[in-house]
């Protein structure tokens, strides 16, 4: 901290306390004023360079005359403080020297309207894009909607990023082809959750001897086949599901020899079952066989199985056994199929489709409001309900059933805007002064959607239902509840796998050549122990500060050997407690991470440091500016250079030093670590140095040096809290959101808060649970005459 920001923030405060002690009016408010306190300073130091036609930095302090003008511009009153804190404004060579005094009100005014206590600025809740389900979401929401088991994300394609999650509103469009796809799949998806009456009605099929593939027979009279030699005919049927079938074949035979014809059956996949054809025609005989076949397009096949064929028998009728069938058919499903779990939670009529009990229009309504509602997130109303029932009377008149009627309606729903968008109500749209809470039901899906990726189950719902979601105290009861069910692992496969990148470990490709030891079944290990690592720190109420700095880690055989931790057998991941060094302690020494930020051939200290900027410190570097040229990987180079040689050398370049000094360093502690994140000792010929200077002239070496510097202050914990809230209300952060996370690390008072603490504290934020309209985009006036 420079002198000058030392005095500052030091008189600030002692200001601030002192005007909090002689508080008065607005319920205790501390004594600051801005025409008293920051006006003068504006007015004598500030406007001759942010004043005029064409202000400095397009800035203009003359624009405020009144409390009421700066409240409207946070934003700018946030830059002032800091500008003001670190002694950088007003610049040494003003026109007109500032009072320091008059610098110190002006900080006490900013401390106390930028805070959160008596006396500060309503907080900005923001205002979140209509959000359309990403396609995890609406694969979940189907799961928990309909209980069904069917594999619908993998129908949808990938989703846009932004701030880097696939649920922000501003990215979630919906163009026309994805429409039509959502329409597909939602049709799919009432067929699986409402097989109807075709799926249980027994049927027979008969396939007569014209009709029957063969190639090894040919037909007598076109009324039957005859096998005259080894093989086996057959036909394809279309089964409505999987389920008790019966075979019938109607056959007779030429007999020879010792032993009857025999005759083969095979359904599907089944194993081939045999039958003695005794009967010699002219006489016919029925065959039956019954058994599970499985549903879809199955092969029925006949086969004979023990052709004989002696022509020096002196007996013309024992020369020749031949099997002979007339037809085929297929009966079934003859097995009782149970009401579904999306039937039961369906038809709350209280039919029972599995007893013969029939359903009829009456039944519709009940059933539309119902899964409406739920699908909704909200009461469908009356008027919602009799918009659906022509898509039930539509199918009805056309002669079809009340399930086939009913799954039109469900499709109709699943594609409805109300389903596929998150929409939440703005009573004033178009006036971003005038904040509101979310209702009950809009809290519920921001809930479930944030912790669970999914719709709120029904003690949510009712929840809801009765008004009480919006009362702090049992929001954050909620959360704690909702935090501890199975389905917040979403917290690990979609808020943690992308904070941490970890969806992208799929697309690293260490170079086999170099690094043989590394395959699929490695890389799948890698992403298990940091999913399951995260998710202990998530269940077990653990302090945040542990995901980078734990004595506990998951590996099986294949990740122990390679860590170098003996003892390990079999491919079950398991939890091992790691030594006293906890060298591998937190995602930062994981594999997984380690290697999706390097190069296919080699480490890279840029990217690590980049990684651990953005994702852990919330501090991304700028863009590099263009030309800066690209680093020596020529044989030559490497063998002459080390690679922190080079980079040290590229780094002298005056455009690249800004970024790189934080970068570089960084990333240089964790250098020890090979490209698949296997220890080392040595780069080819060059033996590591992980020793690395900050720019505050802080000496790094190693990990372990690294991790007491990212925990010895605050800015991993408003890093998580940032990016979880960010995933949270689906919005790229705000100057208020940082002001609010900004309290809440005040807060917890420099300890580290566990993931459920940070729920709680985040759904009670006013982002979380409030919204605001947003002033319209400005048209061009028309032109006159």
């Amino acid at each position: 901290m420079g002198l000058s920001r030392l005095i500052g923030a030091c008189a600030a405060a002692t200001l601030v306390v002192s005007a909090t002690a002689s508080a008065q009016g607005r319920g205790g408010a501390p004594d600051v004023d801005f025409a008293r306190d920051v006006l003068p300073l504006l007015r004598e130091s500030c406007v001759d360079c942010h004043g005029g036609k064409e202000p400095q930095s397009g800035l203009s302090f003359e624009l405020f005359s009144s409390e009421s003008d700066a409240a409207a511009r946070v934003d700018v009153w946030r830059k002032v403080r800091d500008k003001l804190d670190h002694g950088e404004m007003p610049p040494a060579d003003a026109p007109s020297a500032a009072d320091p005094h008059q610098i110190e009100r002006a900080l006490a005014w900013l401390s106390v309207r930028l805070g959160s206590g008596p006396g500060s600025w309503p907080i900005d809740p923001g205002r979140v894009t209509i959000r359309r389900l990403n396609r995890v979401e609406y694969a979940n929401t189907i799961r928990d909607l309909l209980e069904i088991d069917l594999d619908v994300a993998s129908r949808l394609p990938p989703d846009d990023v932004g701030y880097g999650f696939d649920n922000m509103g501003d990215v979630l469009a919906l163009p026309p082809l994805l429409l039509e796809k959502y329409a597909a799949v939602a049709e799919e998806v009432a067929a699986a959750a409402l097989p109807g009456d075709e799926m249980r009605a027994s049927r027979v099929r008969r396939f007569e001897a014209e009709e029957i593939h063969n190639s090894l027979a040919h037909a007598l009279q076109q009324t039957a086949v005859d096998l005259y030699s080894t093989g086996e005919i057959y036909t394809d049927v279309e089964l409505p599901r999987a389920g008790d079938y019966l075979l019938r074949v109607r056959a007779t035979g030429d007999q020879a020899g010792s032993e009857p014809c025999k005759m083969g059956l095979r359904a599907g996949r089944n194993k081939l079952v045999q039958i003695d054809v005794a009967v010699e025609r002219p006489q016919v005989e029925n065959f039956e066989w019954r058994g599970h076949v499985e549903g879809g397009r199955q092969r029925i096949a006949v086969a004979f199985l023990n052709d004989f064929y002696n022509p020096s028998d002196p007996d013309p009728g024992q020369r020749d056994r031949n099997l002979i069938v007339d037809w085929l058919e297929v009966e079934g499903p003859l097995d009782l199929l149970p009401a579904t779990r999306s039937e039961r939670r369906l038809f709350v009529c209280g039919h029972d489709p599995a007893r013969g009990q029939v359903h009829s229009r009456d039944c519709g309504p009940a059933i539309l409001k119902q899964l409406a509602s739920r699908a909704w997130r909200r009461p469908a109303s009356e008027l919602e309900v009799a918009r659906l029932m022509p898509f039930v009377d539509s199918t009805l008149a056309d002669g079809e059933g009340f399930v086939p009627a009913l799954r039109l309606a469900v499709a109709a729903i699943l594609v409805s805007p109300s389903f596929l968008f998150r929409s939440e109500i703005d009573p004033s749209p178009d006036d971003p002064t005038l904040a509101h809470d979310l209702s009950d039901f809009e809290v519920a899906s921001r809930l479930s959607y944030f912790l669970w990726s999914s719709l709120p189950d029904d003690r949510l719902y009712g929840l809801a239902e009765q008004g009480l979601l919006r009362e702090k105290p049992l929001l954050a009861d909620e959360s704690r509840r909702m935090v501890k069910d199975p389905r917040a692992g979403a917290l690990v496969t979609n808020f943690a796998a992308q904070w941490l990148e970890l969806r992208s470990l799929e697309k690293s490709s260490p170079d086999p050549k170099l690094f043989p030891e590394f395959d699929d079944a490695l890389r799948e290990a890698m992403r298990l122990e940091t999913e399951m690592f995260v998710e202990a720190i998530v269940r077990e109420g653990r302090p945040i500060r542990e995901l980078l700095d734990a004595d506990f880690t998951f590996v099986n055989e294949r990740l122990a050997r390679h860590y170098g931790i003996p003892g390990v057998k079999g491919e079950r991941m398991r939890r091992v407690r790691l030594d006293e060094t906890r060298l591998r302690g937190g995602v930062l020494a994981q594999a997984s991470l380690l290697t999706l930020t390097s190069n296919p051939t080699r480490t890279s200290p840029v990217k690590r440091g980049k990684f651990l900027l953005e994702r852990i410190l919330g501090a991304p570097p700028p863009p590099p500016p263009p030309g800066v040229g690209v680093l020596d990987e020529s044989a030559q180079a490497v063998q002459a250079a080390s690679l922190k040689v080079r980079l040290e050398q590229h780094r002298s370049k005056p455009e690249c030093a800004a970024c790189h000094s934080r970068m570089d360093a960084l990333g240089f502690a964790l250098e020890r670590f090979g490209p698949t994140g296997a220890l080392r000792s040595s780069d080819g010929t060059h033996p590591i140095d992980d020793r690395a200077t900050l720019p505050d002239g802080r000496e790094l070496r190693g990990v372990r040096d690294l991790k007491a510097v990212l925990l010895e202050d605050d800015s991993f914990t408003r890093c998580v809290a940032e990016k979880l809230l960010t995933y949270a209300i689906g919005r790229g952060p705000t100057d208020d959101d940082r002001r609010a996370i900004a309290e809440l690390v005040k807060g917890w008072r420099g300890r580290s808060p566990s993931f459920e603490e940070l729920i709680c504290d985040l759904v009670e934020l006013d982002a979380f649970r409030r919204r605001r309209g947003e002033a319209p985009p400005e048209s061009a006036a028309p032109k006159g005459d």
